[in-house]
């Protein structure tokens, strides 16, 4: 079927697109099944963000006819792929500690094909890092000793690899779903951080309704020089011959908008 290339305000979501006759231009790719994990304001079917615009541009112009798109909550997105349900992850971050134990990530050369549980990763699309956020006028966390006796609120899939780190110096972590609906905990004092990726807050900030309730980017405080993580997100497949093909279109496509330019407009959030 025919997907609108309207832009970002325009994304509307199936539960499951099956790309069938898709306008893609080399049909030996081979059809996949591929997890997406929706983000409120970077990702999502109501509340779209700068992904939106990739998901179209790079990943289904890259996508062979027959392939499965399933659009789910981030963490069953990411549970489905790690369980070798789908053949590939979007949003997938560059962390190899965030990937089943001996699956990869696999450098990739013309003699090595080695398809056995190894997870590929696509070129960088973008960096992002994550932060610690407070309310305005209390304190901000400065580093991780700071982090002791405080109740800290995050998306599990987010941080599964910084979690025991805060935990050592004695941070209390409850997770949610979403970053949003930490931000909400937080406002009622049911938390005294927010750790999550500052773009996506900023991107949050941007796209809140005028006058926006309560939620603002003056509300909240971080340290820009205390990244407790930073990261790069990707596409990421578990490798066969059909995934290798998928992700060295998606990587030519990357190639040719950030040649353009036009990777930078869509991520940049006018700082």
């Amino acid at each position: 079927m025919s997907l609108p290339l309207t832009g970002i305000k325009l994304f509307v979501f199936l539960q499951v697109i099956v790309l069938s006759g898709f306008p893609v231009t080399a049909n030996d790719v081979g059809a996949l099944h591929i997890s997406i994990g929706k983000i409120p304001y970077v990702l999502h079917e109501e509340k779209p963000g700068p992904h939106n615009i990739i998901f179209y541009t790079v990943l289904l112009e890259s996508a062979a006819a027959g392939s499965i798109v399933s659009v789910l909550p981030n963490y069953r997105a990411d549970r489905d792929f790690y369980s070798h349900q789908s053949d590939c992850l979007y949003i997938a971050v560059d962390d190899a500690e965030r990937y089943p134990q001996g699956s990869g990530p696999e450098k990739i050369s013309p003699t090595k094909k080695n398809y056995e549980n190894t997870i590929r990763f696509s070129d960088p699309i973008n960096q992002i890092s994550l932060h610690a956020f407070t309310r305005e006028g209390e304190p901000i966390l400065r580093s991780f000793t700071d982090l002791k006796g405080k109740v800290i609120i995050g998306v599990r899939t987010q941080l599964q690899v910084i979690g025991k780190t805060i935990e050592d110096h004695g941070g209390i972590i409850l997770y949610v779903e979403d970053y949003e609906k930490g931000f909400k905990l937080l406002d009622k004092g049911r938390a005294d951080t927010v750790i999550t990726y500052s773009l996506d807050v900023k991107i949050m900030m941007d796209n809140m309704p005028e006058p926006s309730a309560k939620m603002n980017a003056n509300r909240y405080a971080y340290d820009k020089e205390f990244p407790l993580k930073t990261v790069s997100e990707i596409a990421a497949c578990w490798r066969s011959p059909e995934s290798d093909a998928f992700l060295d279109r998606f990587n030519q496509r990357l190639v040719s908008i950030r040649k353009s330019g036009r990777l930078a407009d869509i991520f940049s959030t006018g700082e």
